[in-house]
């Protein structure tokens, strides 16, 4: 892993992220959870994935998978909200709808936390899955410890995807954020 983020070479990222992003989805885990895929592009997918609350209630999100700089590094992802239209865009959604989960930290380890907007130095605030397995850790004055850092080759987007659908599931998951449909 280079100091500072650089772009992957685009067909080499695409089919490497192809390559895992199929076998996350046909593995026993994706299986499990149900996660399905929304292909944008070659560097970018939307996952979509289920979340229960303490009450059993399940509630559906979509997880923006991207591959820009994949898999030296992590990929980045933000939680979507889903086209209003055939032609629409997957687009971030604002803080009361129900497409932002609302996720607790309960872990003592800190291994996940979740920020609707966090605070970075060279852009607007904006979504922050916080986890060393998601790219905006490593841009967002966050030092993983060596247990932590992401390890090319070793690790796939199924670690991302595993350590967000496990904070999308009780203790941690508390329901959707906010109850408008935008």
């Amino acid at each position: 892993m280079s100091s500072a983020p650089v772009p992957s070479d685009p067909e080499i990222a695409a089919a490497t992220f192809t390559a895992h992003l199929n076998q996350a989805i046909a593995s026993e885990l994706g299986q499990r959870w149900g996660w399905a895929v929304t292909r944008v592009d070659p560097l970018e997918a939307i996952v979509h994935m289920h979340a229960t609350r303490d009450d059993g209630t399940v509630d559906d999100y979509h997880l923006r998978v991207r591959a820009h700089y994949y898999d030296e590094w992590p990929p980045q992802a933000i939680f979507v909200a889903p086209p209003t239209t055939p032609q629409g865009a997957w687009r971030e959604p604002e803080l009361t709808s129900k497409w932002l989960p609302h996720v607790e930290n309960v872990w003592a380890d800190s291994r996940f936390a979740y920020h609707t907007r966090y605070p970075y130095t060279d852009r607007p605030h904006a979504q922050l899955i916080c986890c060393s397995k998601s790219f905006d850790y490593y841009v967002s004055n966050h030092t993983p410890t060596e247990g932590q850092r992401w390890r090319q080759g070793k690790q796939t987007v199924v670690a991302l995807l595993t350590r967000v659908q496990e904070a999308l599931q009780p203790p941690a998951y508390k329901g959707p954020l906010g109850a408008l449909d935008t």
